[in-house]
Order: C-alpha cells, then sequence, then structure tokens
C-alpha cells in the first residue's frame, strides 16, 4: 500500500510541468516583466497625492496592479529618476512602472503625466 502511495505522488509530481496554464495564472502575469538581476517590473496608473523631492518621494493612490497581487491604494513609493519628481504635482493622474529589487524593496523607475 505505501509503495502505490509514493509512486500515485510521483506520477502527479513529475506531470505538473506538463499541466497547462489557467487564465487565472496568465492573468496575474499582465503588465509584469522579469528583468536582469532578478527584478520584477509591473506597469500602473494613479494620481498623484503627494510629492517630496528633497526625498524621492511620492505618493499615489493607484488602481490595483494585478501583476503583484496589489488592491488599489494609496503608497508612498520612492522614485529612481528624481527628474522625473520635478515635474509632477498633486492631482495628477500618471502612468508608471514599480520595480521590485532582488532585496524586495518596491520603487518607481519611470513616471510620467498620463495622457
Amino acid at each position: 500500500m505505501k509503495k502505490q502511495k509514493i509512486l500515485s505522488v510521483a506520477v502527479l509530481v513529475a506531470a505538473l510541468p506538463c499541466l497547462p496554464a489557467t487564465a487565472a495564472s496568465m492573468e496575474g502575469m499582465a503588465g509584469m516583466k522579469t528583468m536582469q538581476q532578478g527584478s520584477i517590473r509591473a506597469e500602473a496608473h494613479g494620481v498623484v497625492k503627494k510629492v517630496s523631492v528633497q526625498g524621492d518621494m511620492v505618493t499615489i493612490a493607484h488602481e490595483p496592479i494585478k501583476a503583484l497581487g496589489w488592491p488599489g491604494m494609496v503608497m508612498d513609493f520612492k522614485v529612481n529618476d528624481t527628474a522625473d519628481l520635478a515635474r509632477l504635482k498633486p492631482g495628477q493622474h500618471v502612468a508608471f512602472d514599480v520595480v521590485q529589487s532582488s532585496d524586495g524593496d518596491y520603487a518607481i523607475s519611470h513616471i510620467a503625466v498620463a495622457k
């Protein structure tokens, strides 16, 4: 009986890579791109609430970011390119890229006023 259970589990595990991806699992990957060094980039949209040029930070009320599994919320983000911050004002609708580095931190790699 024990051999049969072990064999059944082994067959199931061997078959996993052959199973097709579901629409739900693929939907969660939309907008997400893997970058070098294991970081992840996801595209997002939101409204600027506050800009802190000195602190390299922007507060954004963003829409859900499916690629990261995040619901819509208000968040403070560090911005990698401070030149982007100087052009932002509260109330502007923006499109931005959120990057997760290999150490797990999130930052905005690019942000632009949405058209």
